[in-house]
């Protein structure tokens, strides 16, 4: 199994960004890579940080 067919086994598409984040999911950290930062940063100082679940 190469990674490419495991990363696209994995996939979930949404209709569009606020669908996505209702239903919990982060920004994809391969193909929404400056969204995935903000993310990965977490919501110190931050009013318009848009997830629930906050970074690990």
């Amino acid at each position: 199994m190469s990674r490419a067919k495991g990363y696209a086994e994995h996939r979930v598409f949404f209709a569009n960004e606020q669908d996505a984040i209702h239903a919990g999911y982060r920004p994809c950290g391969r193909c929404m890579v400056s969204r995935y930062k903000e993310w990965k940063s977490g919501p110190e100082g931050k009013e318009d940080y848009p997830w629930k679940q906050l970074p690990k």
